[in-house]
């Protein structure tokens, strides 16, 4: 029974982690749009830039905030940057590949207005862009990611995914 009851509370804690994980995601990923949003229509509005070299560029600029806060914040991830920086610019220029056809499809080819088909492109990269990051970006430095007898930790509160908020757990095989 103690077997099944801390079996309980590892999918109870699991479950609790990705709403987490996605209430982060979320309130990060509104910043990172509404500054691609502000570099989109300052450039095309002020700059007189085209939509689609503008959108890619606001993208960037939301790529690396994204890049800064979700390491931090949404996935809490120790993965090094030597291979994480690789891999979100990977996720990142898959994700700004499909936004900028979209934008271009919508704009040129539809004639869309192009706020309108930035909204299109943004919902069709947001889940791409958790999933990609969460599952290879960002894995393998997660303290969830470890098995029970590889948390360097004394304590066992430390065990599985039961860790105390904001506790970094680092795993002794990584």
């Amino acid at each position: 029974m103690c077997n099944a009851g801390a079996e309980v509370l590892n999918v109870f804690a699991a479950t609790v982690e990705s709403l987490r994980q996605i209430g982060w995601f979320g309130t990060i990923g509104a910043a990172a749009t509404a500054l691609h949003y502000i570099v989109l229509v300052s450039l095309v509005e002020l700059m007189g830039v085209g939509p689609t070299a503008a959108s890619s560029t606001g993208y960037v600029a939301g790529g690396a905030l994204n890049y800064i806060l979700n390491k931090r914040y949404t996935f809490r991830s120790a993965a090094r940057a030597q291979r994480a920086v690789p891999r979100f610019v990977a996720v990142a220029l898959v994700g700004a590949a499909a936004n900028a056809t979209v934008v271009w499809a919508l704009t040129a080819l539809g004639g869309v207005q192009y706020a309108l088909a930035q909204v299109a492109a943004t919902g069709s990269v947001l889940v791409w862009n958790f999933l990609a990051n969460k599952y290879w970006t960002f894995s393998g430095g997660d303290r969830s990611a470890c098995r029970d007898d590889e948390h360097d930790s004394s304590s066992g509160l430390n065990r599985g995914l039961i860790v105390p908020p904001g506790r970094a757990v680092e795993c002794r095989s990584r």
